[in-house]
């Protein structure tokens, strides 16, 4: 759940530049890297960032035109362990899940609720769609992840489960053909895990929040 990154516009806030081994242009677990921050953002030591690259550009696979940004890819987490005078903070690798360069970009970490138990307190009124799904796979299935086109601006929050629906349309009967649950949660956006499925689950998916 660690390494299934998000739906977003790139959130850029700072990038590897370096390493004390100079000829080192491939890092790792454990590995110490040279990292620059916008001065904007407010770092201090033991902040942790997410290493990422962003992948391709997400549209609505129902609503052609609307833009969602980019599926990131998440390579790796950092933790800042010092700062020089020039500005320049100096982190360690504390996971890695990807091969992890010299420019890969950072974002705050946002800790993924991992999240296995039903935690619904209170009944949404919350549909959407099946944004994108793991890698562009046609196929996804249970333990893969999905991305949904709604967020916590739609209400939605880390734990929540959506039934997913076979067929787009608003036809009767509906044939339930999965069950997803969010753990990371973006403003419009939201990342979920597939608990069960008994078809495939593709991008343009029905989904809605199991009352």
């Amino acid at each position: 759940m660690l390494s299934a990154g998000f739906v977003n516009q790139e959130e850029y806030d700072g990038r590897i530049v370096g390493a004390p081994e100079d000829a080192k242009t491939i890092y790792s677990y454990d590995d110490l890297v040279y990292v620059t921050i916008p001065a904007r953002q407010t770092v201090n030591i033991g902040d942790k960032f997410l290493i990422y690259a962003p992948l391709h550009d997400v549209q609505h696979p129902i609503l052609k035109k609307t833009r969602f940004g980019k599926l990131i890819a998440g390579l790796g987490i950092l933790q800042i362990t010092a700062k020089d005078a020039s500005g320049k903070y100096t982190a360690k690798i504390t996971l890695s899940f990807d091969t992890i360069e010299r420019n890969n970009m950072l974002t705050p970490y946002q800790e993924p609720a991992l999240v296995f138990d039903p935690a619904q307190k209170k009944a949404k009124d919350i549909s959407g769609y099946i944004l994108e799904v793991t890698d562009r796979r046609a196929i996804n299935g249970q333990t893969h992840f999905v991305y949904l086109d709604r967020g916590s601006m739609d209400g939605v929050e880390p734990a929540d489960r959506f039934v997913v629906y076979a067929d787009t349309e608003a036809r009767e009967p509906r044939k339930i053909i999965g069950e997803v649950q969010v753990f990371v949660v973006k403003e419009r956006t939201s990342t979920a895990v597939v608990r069960r499925s008994t078809d495939t689950l593709s991008r343009g998916e029905r989904v809605e929040f199991k009352k």
